[in-house]
């Protein structure tokens, strides 16, 4: 099994995929024009940039019809991470077939989106990795798709049907689950320390390394976020009936903050927040 999950490196939509965040996460900076030329050429691309400017809650009385407003509306970084995502998600269909990972990926945006929101709301201390991290936490499941359809088709199902957590049920059938797999298709492909990391122990954060805790630890309370408010679906049956503060997720991401921050605060500004994601998850997926 890890035989071919390291050969799926000769995928071309895989490479490209481990290639476009590699790069992209070298750009800190990167000009409105400049990501005005990169999407241009892409008119299903354009037209979902354009429904997003048109429903999000900071929209004008006018309706927005050219991308560099879109793009001034958005922000740079959210279009950079709503044009990879859906790249993204054409890479993983046409590698896929018999897959429909639409509410994977709907799952994996909103789990950027809700981490950009707590990075943000805590003043920016995850730094510029934590879109890719979070977009690609799930990376595995795409690999272990690609190697064994059949087999994770069916492990798929079973949790879905049974309510069961997805990992030992990979671990039963496969001999692996998601984060290993992600891991070794992910170091094969060259993707950095600290993405590997999220893919590796997104559900267990202090075991990544010291510099990427927080990080990693900010992605666990976002995929949590988004499972608990039903945010796409990232194939685990479990329900959590928690808030999200009382989560262990939370506790290990607060250890690494510089300060601890106040959880009434933070009520008061999710349900606002869970919104405009669902929002922008709506649109995007028109």
């Amino acid at each position: 099994m890890q035989a071919r999950l390291q050969d799926l490196k000769q995928i071309p939509a895989l490479k490209s995929l481990a290639r476009r965040f590699t790069h992209s996460m070298g750009r800190e900076i990167i000009s409105i024009p400049e990501v005005v030329g990169s999407i241009s050429h892409d008119p299903a691309l354009c037209l979902r940039l354009l429904q997003m400017a048109n429903s999000v809650h900071i929209a004008s009385e006018q309706p927005v019809s050219d991308l560099e407003t879109a793009v001034h509306m958005l922000g740079v970084d959210r279009v950079r991470l709503l044009s990879s995502a859906m790249l993204l998600q054409r890479d993983s269909e046409g590698i896929t077939s018999g897959f429909d990972w639409k509410h994977l990926w709907m799952h994996a945006l909103a789990t950027a989106m809700l981490a950009e929101r707590l990075d943000e709301w805590v003043g920016r201390q995850a730094g510029n990795s934590l879109p890719a991290c979070a977009i690609l936490h799930d990376l595995g499941k795409i690999a272990l798709s690609v190697v064994v359809p059949e087999v994770y088709q069916n492990v798929l199902l079973a949790a879905w049907q049974d309510r069961a957590a997805l990992p030992p049920l990979e671990q039963a059938r496969i001999g692996m689950d998601h984060r290993e797999a992600g891991w070794i298709f992910g170091s094969e492909a060259g993707l950095p320390p600290v993405v590997l990391d999220t893919i590796a122990y997104h559900d267990s954060p202090w075991r990544a390394q010291q510099e990427h805790q927080g990080t990693v630890a900010l992605v666990a309370v976002a995929n949590q976020w988004a499972k608990i408010y039903g945010l796409g679906f990232s194939g685990d049956g479990t329900v959590i009936d928690v808030d999200i503060w009382e989560t262990a997720a939370w506790a290990e991401w607060v250890k690494t903050l510089h300060s601890t921050p106040e959880v009434q605060h933070f009520a008061a500004r999710e349900a606002r927040w869970i919104e405009e994601a669902r929002r922008n998850l709506q649109s995007f997926h028109a």
